[in-house]
């Protein structure tokens, strides 16, 4: 079980024994009282998704869920990865200011409070970022700008998303960039090859790179992600087919 999908089930979890609570008409400070904590961790602790095995295990006992079945039943329940439409994608690549609201509100789970407060934002500013979000379905506005979502993780763009095409944009950028650049350095690797072959043993090629690639990216991810000391690279891969007429010799024009 990846640790992405651990988050999921953990949350279903949570979302289950949150409703027993309610049933057995439990309150935070009745849980608090449990683990002889305050209030205000108990509503972190139902609320996040890093909630250690043994008081998941606690919760579930409390509730008198069969441990078991519930983790069972959540992996089962997680839902398949669902994509943002034509329309907000669309919203976001022309307001990337509204993304960034709508990441703070929905996958750091930060209040609307808190970016006010973060950013400066007025009132009005917030009522209109969390009506813009609401105008593209992606949440329900109540008074006092509080709100519903109406999506639910795991939520991303799809590979023919405009914010990805933008983002692989910026990314070609620094490429061409390095390439263009009048001097380079140790970190810098130009690696450019045309090929005539197959499709088969092109398609064998390009899974290779990949593959490479991602063990590599899958090994900086857990052990140097969190480390700010170490330097930021990038490494582009792309195939394409290759336009040879561009490459011809230039016709010799007369000079006088």
């Amino acid at each position: 079980m990846t640790k992405e999908l651990n988050k999921h089930v953990v949350r279903r979890c949570l979302d289950k024994i949150k409703s027993q609570l309610k049933v057995r008409e439990l309150t935070y400070l009745d849980v608090a009282g449990l683990f002889n904590v305050s209030e205000n961790t108990v509503k972190r602790m139902l609320n996040q998704d890093d909630i250690s095995l043994s008081r998941l295990l606690t919760l579930a006992e409390l509730c008198d869920l069969d441990a078991a079945k519930l983790l069972s039943e959540s992996v089962q329940d997680t839902p398949e990865h669902t994509y943002f439409t034509a329309r907000q994608d669309q919203a976001f690549a022309k307001q990337p200011h509204l993304l960034s609201y709508f990441s703070r509100l929905f996958y750091h789970q930060q209040t609307v409070e808190h970016i006010a407060t973060e950013f400066n934002l007025s009132a009005l500013s917030s009522y209109r970022y969390l009506r813009a979000l609401e105008d593209i379905e992606l949440l329900t506005l109540h008074p006092n700008n509080q709100f519903k979502f109406l999506v639910h993780p795991p939520l991303g763009f799809a590979p023919d998303s405009l914010v990805i095409k933008q983002s692989v944009c910026k990314h070609m950028a620094q490429t061409l960039d390095a390439v263009m650049a009048p001097t380079s350095t140790p970190e810098q690797h130009v690696l450019i090859k045309p090929m005539k072959m197959p499709p088969i043993l092109r398609d064998k090629m390009w899974q290779e790179l990949q593959d490479s690639v991602s063990k590599y990216a899958h090994i900086a991810e857990q052990a140097f992600a969190q480390h700010s000391e170490q330097p930021d690279f990038q490494v582009t891969l792309v195939m394409h087919p290759l336009n040879t007429d561009v490459f011809n010799e230039a016709p010799i024009i007369a000079l006088d």
